[in-house]
């Protein structure tokens, strides 16, 4: 449906005023105080190109729903942390943030004294309010406790995961929740909370890519297998307990929980280490979205190819026979957005008496490492969630490479 926004006017006491002015007395109510808009009056139907009464409320609603949030960020500053000497106090770092589009600086201060539980575990929230004042905002007490829902005139610096027995607020119950922008990207295990008025909030995850299999020695020696990409997801997810918690590691799967759910990203699987006959490792497999690495190649009499890659969550196949000192090229840099990883690369041709490793699958943006050849050892992967090269297969064996670390992106608006 077109609207002319010229056209369109409303009723405020006994005049009536363009839309334009109308918006701008609600985008002020908005940014002073949400209670303020229901106080606005609404006009009654009339010869308008569109029916004012529901336009204007829906103009409320979508200024409602889109203010909520919205300029809540971090600029600098702002951490939470213990007590030189941990008591039941946190100190809060000088800072500046967006608090509802209000720019608030403030110093550093130490809270006021935070009371542990009584009966069940409990998490309070420390905030910056647009006052350029701290306070924290206490939870409910449960045997699995959800944090606080926090103001449109706050912003959440840290949580605070206090049990019965808590007698100092210390680093490891101290979970920082600071948000930079829409986006918080987690490549390591931490915390989130949604902000005021987001009800949901899209996420994008990879597990670990898995280490390139190591080449082993002797007379008749094989590449190791490059290593899978680990599994990739993304999706929706909608505001039911507000916390979300990450778990992201640098070998193992990606995890993302709250009270009713968990969605996991396993690690990619690990290339096979070669072996002293005349076969290479097989390349891991990959996952989801993920390739497997290239199946690492053999010496012999003979130079033959290492084993192919595996595609979108199979294994590479085995080396075939020979490979040669020529390395396993990792997999390309994957495709927009990064969901779609692609395959390792096989070991190479070359000598008898060095055999390529298998290149790693591709993960999310980034290419897996090459395989090892002259220079023995696999390349470490070259991305999150891509898989290491293997290891050459050689007099001195090579080593394979290290997988990507996993990542877990959130964003919302």
């Amino acid at each position: 449906m077109s609207i002319n926004l010229n056209s369109i006017t409303f009723q405020s006491g006994l005049r009536s005023k363009p839309v334009r002015e109308n918006f701008t007395d609600i985008m002020n109510a908005v940014n002073a105080q949400d209670a303020s808009i229901s106080a606005l009056t609404t006009a009654a139907s009339g010869s308008e190109t569109v029916d004012a009464r529901d336009y204007h409320t829906d103009l409320k609603d979508r200024l409602q729903s889109t203010s909520k949030g919205v300029g809540s960020v971090i600029i600098t500053g702002g951490a939470v942390t213990e007590q030189g000497t941990p008591d039941m106090t946190v100190h809060v770092a000088t800072g500046e943030a967006l608090v509802n589009g209000v720019a608030c600086k403030w110093a550093a201060a130490d809270s006021g004294t935070i009371t542990a539980p009584v009966s069940n575990p409990r998490i309070d929230v420390v905030v910056i309010n647009s006052d350029n004042t701290l306070s924290i905002v206490a939870g409910s007490e449960a045997a699995t406790p959800v944090a606080p829902d926090i103001a449109a005139s706050q912003s959440a610096l840290t949580a605070l995961e206090l049990s019965t027995s808590t007698t100092s607020i210390e680093t490891a119950i101290i979970h920082d929740l600071r948000c930079y922008s829409f986006k918080k990207i987690f490549t390591s295990s931490g915390w989130w909370i949604f902000p005021y008025g987001v009800n949901e909030v899209k996420f994008e995850m990879t597990g670990a890519g898995g280490a390139g299999g190591n080449g082993s020695a002797g007379a008749l020696h094989g590449a190791g297998g490059g290593g899978g990409a680990g599994v990739i997801k993304k999706g929706i997810i909608k505001k039911n307990n507000n916390i979300v918690k990450m778990t992201v590691s640098a070998t193992g799967a990606s995890v993302i929980t709250d009270l009713d759910f968990t969605i996991t990203a396993a690690a990619g699987a690990v290339g096979l280490n070669g072996n002293g006959g005349a076969i290479g490792g097989n390349g891991g497999a990959g996952g989801g979205g993920g390739a497997g690495g290239g199946g690492g190649g053999a010496c012999g009499d003979a130079n033959q190819d290492g084993g192919s890659g595996g595609e979108y969550g199979t294994a590479g196949t085995n080396g075939e026979g020979p490979g040669g000192s020529t390395p396993g090229t990792g997999g390309a840099t994957t495709g927009t957005g990064g969901f779609a990883g692609h395959a390792g690369g096989a070991g190479g041709i070359g000598t008898a008496s060095v055999c390529g490793g298998g290149g790693g699958g591709g993960g999310y943006g980034g290419r897996g490492g090459n395989g090892g050849g002259a220079s023995v050892n696999g390349e470490a992967a070259k991305g999150y969630g891509a898989g290491g090269g293997g290891g050459a297969g050689a007099a001195s064996a090579g080593t394979g490479g290290t997988g990507g670390a996993g990542i877990v992106i959130l964003e919302w608006n």
